[in-house]
């Protein structure tokens, strides 16, 4: 498998996108449509109990293994070659300068050379993927690499879980790197990727919540917070959730030169709770719209209309997973 994307200028190879998160697991498939564009073939979602996955962590792997292939059941995806994804906590990712014109057999002993000065374990134990990102700027001579490592049994762990399922793992990707992917593309298709806009981008889950802000394409800003387990549904859950993102914005607005976001968007599973965008709105002040990572693309004729529109905030990163045909 690969982390990253060796491949680039190949055809789309199909494979399904596969989240295997804190809350549930989550399968997307994706097509090409007549006009070169994404059509959403297959989708579905499984919840997981409360302890299977523990900080990105695999704690009961067999209960992993049911949910998943509950999930191939109800969706029957066409494919069996999946891209799976590790938490960024758990992936080094580091940019090296190599001399330009090596062969990929002499630029991976020298990247692994290097990376074994900055991993606090032996290279046996790791999962090591490279890409050469382009020549390095005013030096023609040098490119520049991205290495992304891991621990080999964080890799195995999830890698097991697929194939247990019946799947054949080809990639694994980086959960941030995957599900922006996709919200750029969505970006796009809504028309929010306008020149200089600021975006506040919070991916909202059970226990834990990111934000992400967006600038012409980068991050130029990122926090995590952990949070007790969503107890509370309707308007009180809502109200809970849009105050915690209120406290992020201001912490944010607190360390940057910014005192206002043009958008604020909502991912993952709690963004999907019935009036929670208007409640983060009246709350934070801010234009605030809830993310369809399936927007602008051709809708196949097995999906469930009703529930694409309740369950599509919470596919973002397996949509972003599914991308990776464009270098599987």
């Amino acid at each position: 498998m690969q982390f990253l994307a060796r491949l680039v200028g190949r055809q789309r190879a199909p494979l399904v996108g596969l989240d295997i998160g804190t809350s549930g697991v989550c399968l997307v498939e994706l097509g090409t449509s007549a006009r070169g564009g994404w059509t959403l073939e297959r989708f579905g979602t499984e919840p997981l109990g409360r302890g299977c996955i523990s900080e990105g962590q695999i704690e009961d792997f067999d209960a992993v293994v049911a949910a998943v292939r509950r999930l191939l059941s109800h969706t029957a995806p066409r494919q069996r070659r999946v891209a799976l994804a590790l938490p960024a906590s758990a992936v080094m990712t580091r940019r090296m300068v190599m001399p330009a014109g090596l062969r990929d057999d002499e630029l991976e002993q020298l990247v692994r050379l290097e990376i074994e000065q900055h991993i606090p374990f032996p290279l046996d134990e790791v999962s090591l993927d490279f890409s050469v990102t382009g020549p390095l700027a005013g030096a023609g001579n040098q490119v520049e690499v991205l290495v992304a490592a891991s621990r080999l049994e964080r890799v195995q762990d999830r890698q097991g879980v697929a194939e247990a399922a019946g799947l054949v793992p080809v990639v694994m990707d980086i959960e941030t790197h995957a599900s922006l992917r996709a919200m750029q593309r969505w970006l796009v298709a809504r028309s929010l990727a306008t020149p200089g806009a600021l975006l506040a981008w919070f991916d909202v889950g059970q226990t834990a919540m990111r934000l992400q802000v967006l600038q012409d394409g980068s991050t130029v800003h990122e926090q995590e917070q952990g949070s007790e387990p969503q107890a509370s549904a309707g308007e009180r859950g809502n109200m809970l959730a849009a105050r915690r993102i209120a406290q992020a914005l201001q912490q944010f607005f607190a360390s940057a030169p910014h005192h206002a976001v043009d958008h604020v968007l909502l991912s993952g599973p709690v963004a999907a709770a019935q009036g929670l965008a208007r409640q983060v709105a009246e709350v934070t002040g801010f234009d605030t719209v809830r993310v369809d990572p399936f927007e602008g693309m051709v809708i196949g004729a097995a999906i469930d209309r009703e529930r694409q529109q309740r369950d599509a905030s919470a596919c973002l990163l397996a949509c972003g997973l599914a991308m990776r045909a464009d270098v599987a």
